[in-house]
């Protein structure tokens, strides 16, 4: 029985076919792909992430004894996604739906307050210019939210003027007094 299974194999001819694939969803937190594959079951499916990057979907069933439809699709992933939670579900109509999350990361987060920042840097610049008297400057500056890395600046600067301070007068101090003289 083993051999005939074995002949079976070698005389297998395949018609290779490209699904319908369309993006459903296009979320902040998600994409969603349907993949038509009437017809399949999900043991005849494989979904998997090669290390690149690319995501490849492909599937074989048989139509008789020897001859076997097969397809395999690769989609190239956005570098925001989220490659470890990706969700494959197979619906009754015969659609592979595939649920790509994006990537939350602190990084995109800190992006965008940058972002946050300069535009504020802008919209108070813009309410500078218009204004001409020194009063509406004077509110502008005040309203001004300095980043960490300028606030960090100003407090190393102010610790260097410190010090430096502090050193010139001990310095003034010890070079103005006068050494005792011995006037005997």
């Amino acid at each position: 029985m083993a051999i005939r299974a074995d002949e079976a194999n070698l005389k297998r001819s395949y018609e290779d076919f490209e699904p319908f694939c369309r993006w459903k969803v296009n979320e902040e937190e998600r994409q969603i792909l349907e993949v038509n594959v009437q017809g399949f079951y999900k043991e005849q499916l494989r979904v998997h992430v090669k290390s690149c990057g690319i995501l490849r979907i492909s599937g074989e069933q048989p139509v008789d004894e020897t001859k076997w439809r097969r397809f395999n699709k690769e989609i190239k992933l956005a570098k925001d996604c989220d490659s470890d939670k990706i969700h494959a579900k197979l619906t009754r109509s015969g659609f592979l739906v595939l649920t790509i999350p994006k990537k939350t990361s602190t990084s995109r987060a800190i992006s965008m307050q940058a972002d946050n920042d300069q535009q504020t840097e802008e919209k108070i610049q813009t309410e500078q210019d218009a204004s001409s008297s020194s009063s509406g400057l004077r509110n502008a500056m005040l309203r001004l939210k300095p980043s960490r890395e300028m606030t960090l600046n100003m407090v190393l600067v102010s610790a260097i003027l410190v010090i430096v301070g502090v050193g010139s007068y001990v310095s003034w101090k010890y070079l103005t007094t006068a050494p005792p003289t011995d006037e005997d």
